[in-house]
């Protein structure tokens, strides 16, 4: 008889003794297992797919094109900053502190907006491109700070 151990060799059982299951790796809510994240694993190749992981996302998400021109809003951005649509210039954007943080080259902004405490921090992406994550810290004791 032989043991299999996670991550180790497998090797023989002393007689009389049984040789215990795998560990079952942990799963997700939807069923499938975790695995080692791969920054060289391909990614989907579906649009619709990347649109709903992002709509998924408790935080807004905002990119922009070399030229500071939003070019994706997600759900969550859609009803935290409503007046960011495709299109909009980000440096005059109706957001005065998003605005101001792009104009002068800044990373993060933290600012009051239709009642709520906004925080966003900007990660540069590839070809000049932007992505600014805000977060709602309303209520920081609840998830995601949403009542």
């Amino acid at each position: 008889m032989t043991t299999i151990r996670r991550g180790g060799p497998a090797g023989p059982a002393s007689s009389g003794e049984q040789a215990s299951p795998a560990p079952r790796r942990p799963t997700t809510r939807c069923g499938t297992a975790w695995s080692t994240p791969s920054s060289d694993a391909p990614l989907p190749a579906d649009p619709r797919l990347a649109r709903e992981l992002l709509d998924g996302l408790a935080e807004a998400v905002v990119t922009t094109d070399h030229a500071g021109i939003v070019t994706l809003v997600n759900a969550t951005a859609g009803e935290l900053l409503p007046e960011l649509t495709p299109g909009t210039d980000l440096a005059r954007c109706a957001v005065p502190a998003l605005a101001s943080a792009v104009r002068r080259g800044g990373e993060t902004f933290d600012t009051e907006h239709r009642g709520r405490r906004l925080r966003g921090v900007c990660r540069r992406l590839a070809a000049g491109r932007c992505a600014w994550y805000v977060r709602d810290a309303t209520h920081p004791e609840l998830p995601h700070g949403r009542r």
